[in-house]
């Protein structure tokens, strides 16, 4: 089988730094784990074969609508994650 990757997956991790910072998420290695599962079990894969594949996803990903579809389920994941921080219930086990 050939080389393939969701490219939704390196748009997602860009974004994860500034949003959980900005919404005062936990940036913990389980909490940032958890938004980005969260936001990729949510939005539209983007699979690409080859560099050129990658170059159309990103120039495709600059489109307004699945680029504010993206920053709100990246948002909505780090406010889940928030009020419900799995990190918590590992130091109860």
């Amino acid at each position: 089988m050939g080389l393939f990757k969701n490219a939704m997956e390196d748009i997602v991790e860009s974004l994860l730094d500034r949003e959980m910072q900005g919404t005062g998420c936990c940036m913990c290695p389980l909490c940032r784990s958890d938004v980005a599962c969260y936001a990729l079990n949510r939005l539209p894969p983007k699979y690409m074969a080859s560099c050129q594949g990658e170059m159309l996803t990103r120039i495709q990903t600059g489109e307004n609508q699945l680029s504010a579809d993206i920053m709100f389920t990246v948002s909505e994941g780090c406010r889940i994650v928030k009020e419900n921080p799995r990190h918590e219930l590992m130091r109860l086990k």
